[in-house]
C-alpha cells in the first residue's frame, strides 16, 4: 500500500472517530438538562450561556453547596471546556441554615436529657416530659418527692447543650418531703 493511501485512510479514520464538538446552543441545552435532572443542585432555574465551550451560569441558588454542585454538573457535560459560575446565593441561606441547626441542636439536647434521665434515674424519670427551645430545657410531669425533683434538675443542668432549665415538674400530692 502506498504511503499516500495509508495517510488518507488514517485521516479518514480519525475524522470518523472524533465527532465534531457540540455547538454552543447544543451545549447550553445539555447543561440545562443536566441541571434539571439534578434538582438537588438547586439550579434548575439557572440561566445558561455558552461561548466557545465556556459555560456561564447565572441566577440564584439557596446555598454554596448547591452552587458548587451546579458547577460540577455543568462540567460533566461532554464538550464543556470551562464553567464560570456567577450564581448568587439567596439572602436567607444563613437564616435557614442556622434555624435548621438550632432545631437539630435542640432535638439532640432533648434526646440527651431523656437518655440521662432514663439511665441515671431509671423508671422514676419516665413520667418526665422534656422539651428544648434555644437550649432551654423545660421539664414537666410529676415526681414523687422534692428530692426526686431536685435530682432530675441536677442531672439535666449538668448536661451538654443545656443553657437553662425551666422546671415545671409537680410533686405528687404536694408532698415536699423525701
Amino acid at each position: 500500500m502506498k504511503l499516500s493511501t495509508m495517510f488518507l485512510l488514517a485521516a479518514a479514520a480519525s475524522a470518523v472517530a472524533a465527532p465534531a464538538p457540540p455547538s454552543d446552543a447544543r451545549l447550553a441545552e445539555l447543561v440545562r438538562e443536566s441541571l434539571l435532572s439534578h434538582r438537588a443542585a438547586g439550579a434548575a432555574d439557572a440561566r445558561v450561556e455558552v461561548d466557545h465551550g465556556v459555560v456561564t451560569l447565572r441566577g440564584e441558588t439557596v446555598g454554596e453547596a448547591q452552587r458548587a454542585a451546579a458547577t460540577a454538573y455543568a462540567r460533566e457535560v461532554p464538550g464543556v471546556r470551562r464553567v464560570e459560575n456567577r450564581m448568587t446565593i439567596a439572602g436567607n441561606e444563613v437564616t435557614v441554615m442556622s434555624t435548621a441547626l438550632d432545631r437539630m441542636d435542640d432535638a439532640a439536647t432533648t434526646l440527651r436529657v431523656e437518655a440521662a434521665l432514663f439511665f441515671q434515674l431509671s423508671a422514676r424519670a419516665l413520667k418526665t416530659r422534656v422539651t428544648t427551645k434555644d437550649g432551654v430545657v423545660t421539664l414537666a410531669g410529676t415526681v414523687a418527692t422534692r428530692a426526686d425533683k431536685d435530682r432530675v434538675g441536677a442531672v439535666v443542668r449538668g448536661l451538654q447543650g443545656v443553657a437553662a432549665v425551666d422546671d415545671r415538674m409537680a410533686i405528687a400530692g404536694g408532698n415536699e418531703g423525701d
